[in-house]
C-alpha cells in the first residue's frame, strides 16, 4: 500500500527531474536560454540591476536606457523582488542566474497549484497531477522565455486560491498570505496577472450578491471588505514599486497617445488553437527549423507559445466533469477555463480594454492564458482522484468521441500536406531568422503528435476497462504520474532553445551612448558567413551585435534607441516626428549628425561593423551653455507637430536657440559672445557635478531627461550652503538650470519625492502581514483573541 504522502512528494520529484533535465545545461552554465526576451532582454537587464544593486541599496536611475529613465519606473526591472534578490546573490554570472531564476517559478508554480487544488477539494493523486501539469504545460513553461509573465504565472494560484478561501472562511491569516501572493507579481514585474485575480474576485462577489438578492439574503459585504482590504494590504506591501510606476506611466507615450491600439492584439490566440491543448506542437515551431504552418494556414499575426500543450487526457477529464455535474456543483475554478480562453481572444480582450478603466494600459491577450490553465489543472485534480470509481460508460464514451475528432484531425492532415507540395506554399512564411517554412516536416509532426495523442486516451480508456483491488489502484496510480510528466516533458523539450554562453567582452566606456541604425538583415550577414555558429547562436550573435535587446547594458554603454518595457511619450514623438519629416535640402547624414550633436550621441551601431562607428565630426559633449533662449508654458505632453518643427530647427543648425518649459522667468535672455569656463567634476549614474563660471547669466543644459525628480542645487566657490534651483526641460528631451553670473558649482541628483514615504510605507506592511501570517499562527492565534481588530470574527 502506497502511502499518500508519497504521491505528492513523487510528484514534486518529477517536476524537480523533468525541469532540471529540461533547463540542465543552463543550470550549470554549458550553455544558455536563447529564445526571445529571456536572453536578449531580461538577461543583461536582471544582471545591470544586480550589479547596481551591488553598489547600492536602491538605484533609482538608469542612465543607459533612451536618455535616462528610472529604474523603479519600468516594474519589470523587479528591483524590489526578493526572489531575484537571492537568485542573484549566490548566482556566478547573468546566464546561470536567469536560468536559476525561471527554474525556481516553475517551482513555485508546483507549489502554488497545490495549494489550490487542495483548497478545492482535491485527494493526493489530483494534487500530484495537478502538480506536475501546471509548470510543465505548455503556456505556462513556455513563460521561461519571458520570466516577468512567469512571476505572474507562478504566483497566480495562490491569488486565487486565497480569494476563494476568504469567500467561505474570512479570517485574517488569508488575507494576509493572499496579499503577500498578490504583491509577488507586482514586484516581480507583472501587475497584469493580479489585475486578473482581482477582476475574477469580483465577479465572485458579483455573483453571490445576484444570488443573495434572488433568495432575497443581505448581499455578501463581509466578502467584499475581505477582499477589498487583502488588495489594499498588497498595495502596501509593493508601495515602492506601484509609486515609481505611477510616476513614470504617466509619461508613457503607450498612454497619452493609445499606442496599444495597435498592439493589444498582438498573442491574441485563435479558437483553432484549442486543439493544441490535447495534441502537442500540433501546429510546430521555428527551431532548429521553419516548421510553423498555422501562420500559412489562418495568418495568425504573433504567436504566444510554441505549444499550449497540456496533455492528451486533458480533453477527456474536462469534458466528464462538465458532463457530469450539474450546473450547481460547478464553480470558479470550472468558469475559470472558458474564461481564461475566451479573454485571451482578440474580440472579447477588446471589450476589456473598453469597459475596464485603466486596462487599456495592458497588452497581450494571451496573458489570459494562465488562468485557464489553473481551472485546467483543478479539473485533472478533481477528476483523477475518481478514476476508478467515475460513471465508465460516460467516460468511454467520451474517449470514443475525442478518439473520432482525432482521427479525423489526422485525414485533414493528410489532405493538407499534398496542399502543401505546392511551391507557392512553400514560400508564404519565411522568418527572418528561422528562414523558410519547412511544411512537409511541420506536417509530419503534427500527423505523429496526433497519433500520439490517441495513443493516450486509448491507454486511459483501457485503465478505466478493469476493476482494480485498492492495493492495484495505487500502482496504477503511480504509473499514470509517472505517464503523464513524461507525456508533457517530451511537449516541453522542444519549447527550450539553447545558445552558446558569453564570451567575455571589453566593456566601453560608460559616457558612451550609442545610436543604432539601420543595417543588413540577419539573413543578409548569414549568407555572407558573418557569424559562425549553429543558427541559433548565430542569431544571438546578431542580437548581440545589433545591440537588440538590453545588450548595451552589459558593456556599460548608453543607447538611444533601445527597446524598453515604458517609453516616454516624447521620446515616441521624436521617433514618429524622425519618420514622417522628409526634408530635401538636408541629406540624411546631415539630419543624423545634427541629431547626434543635439542629444549629446557619441557613436553609430549596425549589426554589420561590430565595432562602433565613431562620429565624423567630434566627440559628443554632454552639456552646454545658453545665453538665449524661448520660454513656453510647461506641457503635459508634446505634439507631434511642435517636436517636428524643433528637430527642423535643430537640423537646420538652430541648436543655439533651445526651448524652456518654465513658468517664470528666472533671467532675461542675454546674447552675449562670452563662452563659460565649465569644467567637469564627476558624472555618476544618479548625480553629475559641474563647475561653471561666467561673466553673465545663462542657461547651462545637460543632455539627459528630466522625468520630473531630477533636483539641482548651486554652490559658490567659498562652500556657502548650496540654494537649490529648479529643474526644467529645455527642447522637450533635456534638462537645465539657469546659474547667474559668476563662479559657481552645479550639482544635478536624482530624487524622487515618493521614494522613502513608500518605502517606510511598505516596511510597515511586511512587519504587519508576515506577522499576522506567521507568528499568529504559532502563538496558537492568541493576538487574534486579544485584539479585536484583528478577530476574524470582527473583519
Amino acid at each position: 500500500m502506497i502511502r499518500p504522502s508519497l504521491i505528492i512528494s513523487l510528484a514534486y520529484a518529477l517536476v524537480i527531474l523533468a525541469t532540471g533535465s529540461l533547463l540542465g545545461p543552463t543550470l550549470v552554465g554549458h550553455q544558455a536560454l536563447g529564445f526571445r526576451d529571456v536572453r536578449h532582454f531580461y538577461t543583461p537587464l536582471y544582471e545591470y540591476v544586480a550589479l547596481r544593486q551591488s553598489q547600492q541599496w536602491i538605484p533609482l536611475w538608469n542612465p543607459l536606457d533612451q536618455m535616462g529613465m528610472p529604474l523603479i519606473g519600468e516594474s519589470t526591472t523587479a528591483i524590489f523582488y526578493p526572489v531575484r534578490w537571492l537568485v542573484y546573490a549566490v548566482a556566478p554570472n547573468a546566464e546561470i542566474a536567469i536560468a536559476w531564476y525561471v527554474a525556481t517559478h516553475l517551482m513555485i508554480a508546483a507549489i502554488a497549484i497545490h495549494f489550490a487544488a487542495k483548497s478545492a477539494g482535491a485527494g493526493r493523486l489530483g494534487c500530484g497531477a495537478a502538480i506536475i501539469a501546471y509548470p510543465l504545460s505548455g503556456p505556462i513553461f513556455f513563460l521561461i522565455h519571458n520570466p516577468p509573465f512567469l512571476v505572474g504565472a507562478a504566483w497566480l494560484p495562490f491569488m486565487i486560491a486565497g480569494g476563494l478561501r476568504l469567500s467561505e472562511n474570512i479570517n485574517a491569516r488569508t488575507i494576509a498570505l493572499t496579499a503577500i501572493a498578490m504583491a509577488m507579481p507586482v514586484l516581480g514585474g507583472d501587475p497584469q496577472s493580479v489585475v486578473h485575480a482581482v477582476m475574477l474576485g469580483m465577479a465572485v462577489v458579483l455573483c453571490q450578491s445576484a444570488r443573495s438578492l434572488w433568495r432575497g439574503d443581505r448581499p455578501p459585504v463581509q466578502l467584499f471588505l475581505a477582499l477589498a482590504m487583502t488588495a489594499l494590504i498588497a498595495i502596501i506591501l509593493s508601495a515602492p514599486q506601484i509609486a515609481g510606476s505611477w510616476d513614470w506611466t504617466r509619461q508613457s507615450g503607450r498612454l497619452a497617445a493609445r499606442v496599444t491600439q495597435d498592439h493589444h492584439h498582438d498573442f491574441a490566440i485563435g479558437p483553432w488553437n484549442l486543439i493544441e491543448y490535447f495534441v502537442a506542437n500540433f501546429f510546430g515551431g521555428w527551431f532548429p527549423v521553419n516548421t510553423r504552418w498555422s501562420s500559412w494556414l489562418v495568418g495568425e499575426r504573433r504567436v504566444w507559445a510554441v505549444s499550449l500543450y497540456g496533455g492528451a487526457w486533458l480533453a477527456v477529464f474536462l469534458v466528464n466533469r462538465w458532463l457530469g455535474s450539474s450546473f450547481r456543483s460547478l464553480d470558479l475554478y470550472d468558469a475559470m477555463v472558458p474564461i481564461g480562453i475566451l479573454f485571451s481572444m482578440s474580440l472579447p480582450y477588446q471589450v476589456l480594454h473598453d469597459l475596464v478603466p485603466g486596462y487599456a494600459a495592458f497588452r497581450y491577450p494571451a496573458k489570459w492564458l494562465p488562468v485557464a490553465g489553473i481551472g485546467l489543472c483543478i479539473t485533472i485534480a478533481r477528476q483523477i482522484d475518481s478514476l476508478f470509481t467515475m460513471d465508465r460508460k460516460r467516460f468511454h464514451s467520451i474517449c470514443f468521441v475525442i478518439i473520432a475528432v482525432l482521427v479525423a484531425v489526422v485525414i485533414a492532415l493528410a489532405f493538407m500536406a499534398r496542399t502543401g507540395q505546392d511551391p507557392v506554399v512553400q514560400n508564404l512564411n519565411v522568418d527572418r531568422f528561422w528562414g523558410q517554412l519547412d511544411i512537409d516536416t511541420s506536417i509530419r509532426r503534427a500527423f505523429a503528435s496526433a497519433w500520439v495523442s490517441i495513443a493516450l486516451v486509448l491507454s486511459l480508456y483501457w485503465v478505466t476497462t478493469f476493476d482494480f483491488r485498492p492495493k492495484n489502484q495505487n500502482v496504477i496510480s503511480v504509473l499514470l504520474l509517472f505517464a503523464f510528466s513524461l507525456d508533457l516533458w517530451f511537449a516541453a523539450r522542444s519549447q527550450v532553445l539553447f545558445v552558446a554562453p558569453l564570451v567575455a567582452q571589453q566593456p566601453i566606456e560608460s559616457s558612451d551612448r550609442w545610436l543604432r541604425v539601420i543595417g543588413p538583415s540577419f539573413r543578409d550577414l548569414d549568407r555572407a558567413g558573418h557569424f559562425p555558429g549553429d543558427l541559433a547562436t548565430r542569431v544571438d550573435n546578431y542580437h548581440r551585435v545589433n545591440r537588440e535587446g538590453r545588450w548595451h547594458l552589459m558593456q556599460n554603454a548608453g543607447l538611444f534607441n533601445s527597446s524598453v518595457s515604458i517609453r516616454p511619450q516624447r521620446i515616441d514623438a521624436f521617433w514618429q516626428s524622425t519618420m514622417q519629416w522628409q526634408n530635401a535640402g538636408v541629406s540624411r547624414r546631415q539630419y543624423w549628425d545634427a541629431m547626434k550633436r543635439w542629444l549629446g550621441i557619441d557613436s553609430e551601431v549596425n549589426a554589420a561593423v561590430k565595432n562602433r562607428v565613431p562620429d565624423a565630426s567630434a566627440q559628443a559633449i554632454r552639456y552646454g551653455w545658453f545665453p538665449a533662449w524661448r520660454r513656453i508654458q510647461p506641457l503635459a505632453n508634446v505634439s507631434n507637430f511642435v517636436m517636428r518643427n524643433r528637430m527642423i530647427e535643430v537640423a537646420s543648425g538652430g541648436i543655439d536657440n533651445p526651448i524652456i518649459e518654465s513658468a517664470f522667468d528666472a533671467f532675461p535672455a542675454i546674447k552675449s559672445a562670452h563662452t563659460p569656463v565649465i569644467k567637469t567634476i564627476s558624472i555618476e549614474d544618479e548625480q553629475m557635478v559641474f563647475d561653471v563660471s561666467s561673466e553673465t547669466a545663462g542657461l547651462f543644459v545637460f543632455k539627459g531627461y528630466q522625468d520630473g525628480n531630477w533636483r539641482a542645487s548651486l554652490a559658490t566657490s567659498n562652500d556657502e550652503k548650496p540654494i537649490e534651483v529648479s529643474v526644467h526641460r529645455v527642447d522637450f528631451l533635456l534638462m537645465g538650470v539657469f546659474v547667474p553670473s559668476g563662479a559657481y558649482r552645479v550639482h544635478f541628483y536624482y530624487q524622487p519625492w515618493w521614494l522613502w514615504p513608500s518605502v517606510m510605507v511598505a516596511i510597515f506592511g511586511w512587519g504587519a502581514a508576515l506577522g499576522i501570517a506567521f507568528w499568529v499562527r504559532a502563538t496558537g492565534g492568541y493576538l487574534c483573541s486579544r485584539v479585536r481588530c484583528l478577530s476574524p470574527a470582527r473583519i
